[in-house]
């Protein structure tokens, strides 16, 4: 690219604008190398994606290289592939999992059904089995071949948004019932234990995969009475299912005695899409609220979900943003929570009173530790949240304050709800809590003797 002008009757001028227009240029004829370059660089990882995408298509036909390696090996135990959102590192579907774990008779061969993190540090599983999700059918076909118990082990799975196959991409409640549906046809058992479903169920296709489940199961359970009238609008026979509590509370959550001057605010958020300005708000919110009672208050930004550190990125980012905030009283700390039984019991029983968006911390807090809690509901805004928020109250806390999630932003009504949960005083119901957990261990027990 050249760039040329009109001779100057000044010729010393003259001279020192042509030197710069040389070097000027000199860098364009640089910068248009470099652009072809680049083109030239575009095009080429055009071309390896598609011999990428290529290969991914032809791949889908057949069975994942780490199905190959991991099954097919002789053992003269129960074989048994527990199913869930596992391994993704979200804190209650890990306490379900804890619960399976420790309860499943000793003399069975355990395989957990992980979700795909990167990130995560497989070992703390051991010396149980892993394999990863299944990325197309025949791998569904694959575990339906190869355990001979399938369990369905809690959580809100029963999604039929984007209920199709999708390769590597596959939804949780796609891979669950597809699995479970080739085991039943291959008379293998399948128990299903305290699952939710969303508010309505409306996909064809799943409705009726989930009709053919609760007639073959060995035993098919839900965890709230909502999810059974979202299975009756849906058109699904509910006689042969049970309710039982959640798996979670089948744990024993132990409990410290703590000398502390101040008062110890735990924040358990959920992030999702772009929400980012919502948690913000929450978290200023809750920040003002505790400034304002002058009184010496920690707030303890708590991770509750692990998959890449998501939760420890929002929270950074807050830290960075109050830090030299001229706040008196308050004090912002990051707990990261260890994702097991202990750890979540000691993360939240650190706490006075928990502001909480997430369901099982919002349990664990109010009813299974004796906590303060503000519920932020997600009921009317998240599909997993309506039946299972809505449950927790009519059945295990009562007096739960809660607060529409779209209302944070108004900080009255957010301020009148804190000022609620910090009138409570809760008590943990000792006796029911064991109730529960011998049950729990009994019916697993049972359902696996």
């Amino acid at each position: 690219m050249i760039i040329k002008i009109k001779k100057s009757d000044d010729e010393e001028g003259q001279e020192r604008i042509l030197e710069a227009l040389d070097a000027i240029n000199h860098r364009l004829d640089n910068l248009d190398k470099r652009i072809a370059n680049l083109e030239s660089q575009v095009f080429a990882t055009k071309n390896d994606f598609s011999w990428l995408a290529s290969l991914y298509q032809s791949d889908r036909a057949t069975i994942s290289s780490e199905y190959v390696f991991k099954l097919g090996t002789e053992t003269n135990k129960e074989k048994i592939l527990i199913c869930g959102y596992y391994g993704a590192r979200n804190g209650g579907d890990e306490l379900m999992l804890w619960f399976l774990l420790n309860t499943i008779p000793q003399n069975k061969d355990v395989t957990i059904l992980l979700s795909r993190n990167e990130r995560l540090d497989a070992a703390v599983y051991f010396p149980f089995k892993t394999i990863h999700y299944a990325s197309k059918v025949d791998d569904c076909a694959a575990l339906a071949r190869e355990f001979d118990t399938i369990i369905l082990g809690g959580g809100t799975t029963l999604d039929d948004t984007d209920y199709d196959n999708s390769g590597a991409r596959n939804q949780l409640a796609y891979i669950e019932l597809t699995v479970s549906r080739l085991a039943l046809q291959v008379g293998k058992k399948v128990i299903v234990f305290g699952l939710s479903a969303n508010k309505n169920l409306t996909n064809p296709r799943f409705i009726e995969e989930l009709k053919t489940l609760v007639d073959g199961a060995d035993y098919f359970s839900l965890r709230d009475k909502n999810s059974f009238n979202t299975f009756a609008k849906a058109g699904i026979d509910t006689k042969k299912i049970k309710l039982i509590d959640d798996l979670a509370l089948g744990n024993t959550y132990e409990t410290v005695k703590r000398e502390q001057t101040e008062h110890v605010v735990g924040l358990v958020v959920v992030r999702y899409f772009e929400n980012d300005d919502m948690l913000n708000a929450l978290i200023e919110h809750t920040v003002e609220y505790y400034e304002s009672k002058q009184q010496p208050t920690i707030i303890r930004l708590t991770t509750f979900f692990d998959n890449n550190d998501h939760d420890l990125h929002l929270f950074d980012e807050t830290i960075k943003r109050y830090e030299g905030g001229g706040r008196s009283r308050v004090k912002l700390e990051i707990t990261n929570t260890k994702l097991d039984v202990a750890g979540i019991a000691s993360a939240l029983d650190s706490c006075d009173t928990i502001v909480s968006m997430r369901y099982h911390a919002t349990l664990i807090a109010g009813f299974a530790l004796g906590k303060k809690v503000l519920c932020v509901n997600l009921g009317d805004t998240h599909a997993h949240y309506h039946n299972k928020n809505k449950y927790i109250k009519d059945n295990y806390l009562p007096g739960l304050t809660s607060i529409n999630y779209q209302d944070i932003n108004n900080k009255d009504k957010f301020f009148e709800s804190l000022d609620e949960a910090e009138r409570q005083t809760p008590k943990i119901d000792e006796k029911r809590l064991r109730s529960i957990r011998n049950r729990l261990r009994k019916l697993v027990r049972d359902k696996l003797a």
